[in-house]
């Protein structure tokens, strides 16, 4: 069993521990804008506030969103021992060793998040050279954008070579990080003057990233790990076949009888093309 490493989850237990002490409904007031997240000190002294921040605020939103349920009350138990007791890092690991679905996904959800750790630093370091003009595109912009990258692959996957020097990861990374703004612009619509700051957008992003990630252990679930059997052009195919579906919505105004609306689409495309990277990374 792959040994815990607490130093990898300090800044979360230690917010944790800090809202748990607290009692029900503590922390609940910044939880919409993060900032008790972003003026933790312990965030400060790691710097890895952008990559948590989004994360750590979904997941906590969902366990204060009724402080006042019956269930909450439970933050007032000493579920681990407290930061400074040799054994808390233990008792917690121990509650994690003994969850079948947390060691049934582990291997899973480190290579997921290290695709998404990789895919968001591109966005970020973009985001600070060229800004955020990609807000005043309308959907049916970006979705054109992941087919041009998804043809792309096709292509090369088909000829086997290419002129322009960029090969068929960069071409991964760029659909998942549009999949994921096309997700921003679905909820907060699309904008005449971009509206968001570099920071401001990266949490944003990763939010929507986040809530792939949710859909993909959920899926994983019903149906296993089928997508570790794929072939990484197969995963591509599955790509442009969700990008001609959202193309027929967007040209039917979002109306559909019984399919699943665009928000699903793209979500699914942001999934597969994490499952491509993780998939030539072990085909390397």
């Amino acid at each position: 069993m792959k040994r815990f490493d607490h130093r990898d989850h300090a800044f979360e237990l230690l917010f944790f521990w800090d809202l748990c002490r607290a009692g029900p409904g503590a922390g609940a007031t910044h939880i919409e804008d993060g900032s008790a997240l972003r003026d933790h000190p312990l965030g400060q002294v790691q710097g890895r506030i952008q990559v948590h921040l989004a994360f750590l605020v979904e997941r906590i939103r969902r366990g204060v969103q009724d402080a006042h349920h019956q269930r909450k009350t439970r933050c007032n138990e000493p579920i681990f021992d407290p930061p400074g007791d040799p054994t808390a890092w233990n008792t917690f690991a121990r509650h994690r060793a003994e969850d079948p679905v947390s060691t049934g996904m582990d291997k899973t959800l480190q290579q997921y998040d290290s695709v998404i750790a990789e895919c968001l630093a591109l966005f970020g370091q973009k985001a600070q050279d060229y800004g955020t003009a990609w807000r005043i595109l309308r959907v049916p912009s970006l979705t054109d954008q992941i087919f041009i990258k998804a043809q792309r692959i096709r292509t090369l996957q088909q000829v086997g070579e290419s002129r322009v020097g960029e090969g068929i990861r960069p071409e991964l990374i760029g659909i998942i990080n549009y999949a994921a703004m096309a997700l921003v612009q679905l909820e907060r619509g699309v904008v005449d003057t971009p509206d968001l700051n570099a920071a401001d957008a990266t949490v944003r992003v990763h939010a929507a990233m986040h809530q792939a990630r949710d859909l993909m252990q959920r899926k994983n679930h019903d149906y296993g790990e089928a997508w570790r059997s794929m072939r990484v052009s197969s995963l591509v195919d599955l790509i442009l076949m969700k990008l001609l579906r959202i193309k027929q919505i967007e040209d039917n105004a979002g109306a559909t009888l019984v399919s699943e609306g665009i928000e699903a689409n793209f979500l699914d495309i942001v999934n597969y093309g994490v499952f491509a990277m993780i998939r030539m990374e072990e085909d390397a």
